[in-house]
């Protein structure tokens, strides 16, 4: 999931940073090193912008519920694990970051910090977290792949069947040729039905 959701974001900031530069190109000629330099900017600014908001909010999360006695009100404490989790996706994208990469991001530093300070208890705490999470994240996926179509201005569908061949294509090459050279050093070969 987390090497899908860096895709995903590096993904949407190449888009951005390509869409950015075709509207320099319609506004008139420009100069395509100025270009390349601005996109590796925008680039690392919408990467590393959505970074650090997820880790700063994972941080400040983390610390809330070191200090308070959240425990007390246990409805009370999901609720806002729950919630605080929201804030980094909405921060990003009112700011032109990856709401994704932030929520990774964030996730990444509540397990390993926040989570010890919720109260003791049975494991509803962990596989509810897990079922919000699973919910929320096919929600996501769907909104996007549902939105994109409708979003999307002129698009040339030949191209996208093209891009989704070589997508297969080269998913398949690179999947059975990694097994190859894997399995040549395995004890325990992958099989090919995996």
């Amino acid at each position: 999931f987390g090497e899908s959701t860096l895709n995903d974001a590096s993904a949407i900031a190449l888009s951005n940073t390509a869409r950015v530069i075709g509207e320099l190109k319609h506004e008139g000629e420009i100069k395509y090193g100025e270009a390349v330099i601005g996109a590796l900017g925008q680039f690392m600014l919408y990467f590393f912008g959505s970074l650090i908001v997820g880790a700063i909010a994972g941080i400040i999360i983390s610390l809330v519920f070191k200090y308070l006695d959240l425990h007390l009100i246990p409805w009370i404490e999901i609720g806002l694990f729950i919630l605080a989790s929201y804030f980094p996706f909405v921060l990003c994208e009112k700011i032109g970051c990856s709401g994704i990469l932030a929520i990774l991001i964030e996730a990444i530093v509540l397990r390993n910090y926040a989570f010890f300070s919720l109260s003791p208890g049975d494991n509803y705490k962990e596989y509810g977290i897990d079922t919000i999470g699973n919910i929320s994240e096919n929600f996501i996926f769907a909104y996007v792949g549902i939105s994109v179509p409708i979003v999307l201005e002129n698009v040339k569908f030949s191209l996208v069947l093209i891009g989704c061949v070589a997508l297969i294509v080269s998913r398949a090459i690179s999947v059975f040729s990694v097994s190859l050279v894997v399995n040549a050093f395995r004890k325990v070969k992958i099989p090919f039905s995996h």
